[in-house]
C-alpha cells in the first residue's frame, strides 16, 4: 500500500519531498526509495503521553488516566505553540524530546498536504494506533493543511473515545477513500453527519495494483496458505491442526502442492510464520530460515502459482483475488468477518468465508467449490480488480486540486 501511495504521489508531484513516518529507515530506503524517513521517535516525542503534566498525573485516580490523556491530546492540538513552550520549560531546549517535538511540529506546519495512507487500523482492535494517527491529522487541520485518508478499511468501531475523535477529524477532512462500502453503522453515521462532509470514494485497496500487474495468463494449480493466529484473530485452541489435516488430505486428492503466503513477519504471536508452522506441522526455526526475509513481490509471485488460497489475513486474500485466484477466508472474529465481507462486496465473487465458530467441516467442500469454479469466475475477478485500480488512481488525482486550492 505504501509503495503504491508513494508512486502515485510522485506522479502528481515529481519534485515533492514525501515524508513517511517509519521505524526503520533502511527498510524504507530499500522498498520505497522515493520517500524520506521521518523517524517514528520524532512523532512520538510530540505525542508522548503525560509529557505536559508529568508527575502531576499521580495525584489523580487511575480511573481518570484515560481522561487526562484525552485532555493532553486536545491541548496539544488546540495550542501547539504553548505546548512547545511547556516542553521547553519541562525538559530544556537541548533535550531530545523538545528537539524532536519541535521538528515534528515544523514539518506539519510546512507541509502542503498530510495523508493517512491505506490500512485497516481505524477499529477497536488498533484503537491506540488510530487515536495517535487522528492526532496527527487534527494537528495538520489546526494549521489549515489539506488532509486525506486513503485506502481505509474502517471498523468494527465501538470505542466511544475513538469515535468521538474520528468525528473531529471528519469535520475538516477533505478526502477519504475506502477499501469497501461495507461500513459498521456507527462509522457510517459519523461520515453522514459531518458538518463539512469529505468526498467519500470507494476505491478498493491501493495494493491491488501491485498484485494485478503480476498476474499470469493462466491459473496455477497450487494451494496458497496463510493463517493469522494473533490475539485479535481469536482462533479456537487446536483449530490449526484440524485445518492442516484437511489441507493435507486435499493436497493428496488433487496431487498438488502448497505455497506459504506469510503476510505478517512481526516476531511473536502476530507472526504468520509461527502460525503456518503449526498448521502444517513444521519446525518453526527451519521455516523462519526460509520465510523471514520475504518481500511483498515474492508473496505476490507465489500467489500467481495458485488456483485457490486459504487465508486468515486480509492481504493474502486481496493478492489472490486481484490475480483472479479463488479465496477461502478463515475467520473467528468480527474484525476478520468485516474484512472478508468487504472483499466479497468489492470483487462480487471468488471468496467463500469459513466461520470457525461453526467448525472446520465445510473446508473440504469449500475447496471443491473453489477448485471447480476458478476458471469461470476469474474474468469477473480481473474485471473488478481493474475497476478498483482505475478508481484508486482517479481518487489520487483529486489530491492535486486540494493542494492547489489551499495554496
Amino acid at each position: 500500500m505504501l509503495q503504491v501511495a508513494v508512486e502515485r504521489l510522485s506522479e502528481l508531484w515529481p519534485e515533492a519531498t514525501i515524508y513517511v513516518i517509519c521505524a526503520d529507515s533502511n527498510k524504507l530506503n530499500k522498498f520505497v526509495p522515493r520517500a524520506k524517513c521521518l523517524d517514528l521517535t520524532i512523532k512520538n516525542a510530540w505525542l508522548s503521553d503525560f509529557s505536559l503534566i508529568g508527575g502531576f498525573r499521580h495525584f489523580f485516580p487511575k480511573m481518570l488516566q484515560t481522561k487526562l490523556r484525552m485532555c493532553e491530546s486536545y491541548f496539544r492540538i488546540k495550542f501547539p505553540k504553548i505546548t512547545l513552550k511547556i516542553m521547553s520549560w519541562r525538559f530544556g531546549q537541548e533535550s531530545l524530546i523538545y528537539r524532536h517535538g519541535n521538528k515534528f511540529l515544523n514539518l506539519i506546519a510546512e507541509s502542503d498536504i498530510v495523508i493517512a495512507t491505506g490500512g485497516g487500523y481505524v477499529n477497536d482492535t488498533f484503537s491506540e494506533h488510530a487515536s495517535k494517527l487522528f492526532d496527527v491529522l487534527l494537528l495538520a487541520q489546526r494549521y489549515q493543511k489539506p488532509t486525506a485518508m486513503l485506502g481505509q478499511g474502517l471498523g468494527p468501531l465501538s470505542d466511544r473515545n475513538l469515535v468521538k475523535k474520528f468525528k473531529r477529524v471528519l469535520v475538516k477532512l477533505n478526502h477519504i477513500t475506502l477499501r469497501e462500502g461495507l461500513l459498521s453503522p456507527e462509522i457510517l453515521k459519523e461520515l453522514v453527519i459531518s458538518r463539512e462532509k469529505p468526498s467519500i470514494i470507494v476505491t478498493g485497496d491501493d495494493a491491488i495494483e501491485k498484485s494485478y500487474s503480476s498476474r499470469m495468463e493462466n491459473l496455477g494449480n497450487k494451494i496458497g496458505l496463510n493463517i493469522r493466529n494473533a490475539s485479535y484473530a481469536t482462533l479456537p485452541s487446536g483449530i490449526l491442526e484440524q485445518i492442516g489435516m484437511i489441507i493435507e488430505d486435499y493436497l493428496l486428492k488433487k496431487k498438488t502442492s502448497y505455497q506459504f503466503l506469510p503476510i505478517s513477519l512481526v516476531p511473536g504471536e502476530e507472526s504468520d510464520i509461527n502460525a503456518l508452522s503449526k498448521l502444517m506441522n513444521m519446525n518453526v526455526h527451519d521455516l523462519y530460515e526460509i520465510e523471514s526475509s520475504l518481500s511483498v513481490t515474492t508473496i505476490i509471485q507465489r500467489v500467481s502459482q495458485c488456483r485457490v488460497v486459504i487465508t486468515g489475513s486480509y492481504h493474502a486474500a486481496l493478492f489472490a483475488l486481484s490475480q483472479g485466484v479463488q479465496v477461502i477466508g478463515v475467520t473467528a472474529s468480527k474484525y476478520y468477518d468485516s474484512k472478508f465481507m468487504g472483499l466479497l462486496q468489492q470483487f462480487e465473487v471468488g471468496i467463500q468465508i469459513l466461520y470457525l465458530k461453526d467448525g472446520v467441516d465445510k473446508l473440504s467442500d469449500f475447496l471443491d467449490i473453489a477448485w471447480s469454479r476458478a476458471d469461470d469466475q476469474r474474468p469477473i475477478l480481473i474485471k473488478n480488480a481493474k475497476k478498483q485500480i482505475y478508481n484508486g488512481k482517479d481518487a489520487y488525482r483529486q489530491l492535486k486540486k486540494l493542494v492547489k486550492n489551499n495554496a
